[in-house]
């Protein structure tokens, strides 16, 4: 226990079991320890200790808001020095720890939400966060990169970009986990008032685009957190906990989550019924009508006695998972529409259905 507390009593009124609350988040910047902490009703303030938390100094600065910090990292800014970035209800702010007494900039306004910058990290040499959204809308995702005395903010990342997502990947940003070249996200899962019957995800960005690692098997469940380590076995893992109850969670992991699939690792994933949802193809023409005649599928090494892909599509926007077309195996590489004559429609979505069962999930 520490000698010198934090300043007790910051909340207004006392919390309840499995109350989900930010309540303060901890950062180090220039070899001090700091805890960025809610003082409800009057904003976010901040302790410092020197001597690894045995001692708390109130630094007498609050930054006002109407909830805790929702993220922390620490980040140079255009003078060369580290900064202190929160995120709050509010957007981003910048934190100069440096004077005797600390100031404070609020570089990017949001709207408010308590899921801006949930868990902000560092990526590469950029700040990466989210802003909020609600649980029936896509996230955007943003850069901050700090290039000698200018500060560069791009968008263009997030799951708002382009031609949209699926359903399941609606909602807030959870938490944000940088390793190797990979950027991890947990996303969704919430309900507003009742069930929205989404499943949470964690999705990882390769600088290509954004590549699903893994989906909560329950609706209205999130992933709350995750992490990249490995154990005595110097195994990769990436490692999660997925919310089962409003007072139980479970943790899991996947390995080998940095290599990539065709490296001849073996990589252990969910064995059955995952899935693969392709975009709406219009073939360029959205407001003409197509004949689509048939699907191929190029697979390596499929094996006879328990390996298909199940093919579904769905015609002029709807559902993919509307008509079942049938199975490729290793003898079928080819499925026709209507026996050949083909399928009329402006566009096609396509949803492709991993099957395997035998039992080693690789």
């Amino acid at each position: 226990e520490s000698t010198t507390q934090i300043t007790k009593a910051l909340l207004d009124v006392n919390k309840t079991v499995d109350q989900n609350v930010d309540a303060g988040l901890f950062a180090t910047i220039g070899g001090e320890l700091i805890a960025c902490v809610w003082h409800e009703g009057t904003g976010i303030t901040f302790f410092r200790s020197t001597d690894g938390g045995v001692a708390w100094a109130d630094e007498a600065v609050d930054i006002p808001s109407a909830n805790g910090p929702q993220g922390v990292a620490v980040y140079p800014d255009i003078d060369g020095e580290d900064k202190l970035y929160v995120g709050t209800n509010e957007g981003l702010y910048i934190v100069d720890t440096s004077p005797s007494t600390w100031t404070y900039q609020l570089l990017m306004p949001m709207p408010n939400s308590n899921d801006n910058c949930r868990r902000m990290t560092i990526h590469e040499g950029s700040l990466w966060f989210a802003q909020g959204v609600d649980h029936s809308s896509p996230a955007p995702i943003y850069k901050l990169t700090v290039q000698g005395n200018s500060r560069l903010i791009e968008s263009g990342f997030g799951l708002s970009y382009g031609d949209g997502v699926t359903a399941d990947m609606l909602g807030p940003v959870r938490w944000m986990k940088s390793s190797g070249d990979q950027l991890f996200i947990s996303i969704g899962g919430g309900t507003v008032g009742g069930s929205t019957g989404r499943k949470a995800r964690i999705l990882a960005w390769n600088g290509k685009g954004w590549h699903h690692m893994y989906q909560h098997s329950s609706a209205d469940e999130p992933i709350e957190w995750i992490d990249v380590g490995s154990g005595d076995d110097g195994t990769p893992r990436l490692h999660f906990a997925e919310r089962t109850a409003t007072s139980a969670a479970t943790a899991k992991f996947l390995e080998q989550p940095l290599v990539n699939p065709r490296s001849g690792v073996s990589i252990k994933r969910a064995g059955d019924g995952q899935f693969i949802e392709l975009p709406y193809y219009d073939l360029g023409m959205p407001h003409e009508s197509k004949n689509f005649l048939a699907a191929h599928v190029s697979a390596d090494d499929l094996t006879a006695s328990h390996e298909t892909v199940e093919f579904h599509y769905g015609l002029n926007g709807a559902d993919r998972d509307t008509v079942d077309l049938g199975d490729f195996t290793s003898a079928v590489s080819k499925l026709q529409f209507a026996s050949g004559a083909g399928v009329s429609a402006k566009d096609i979505g396509i949803l492709l259905k991993l099957n395997r069962n035998d039992s080693t999930n690789t």
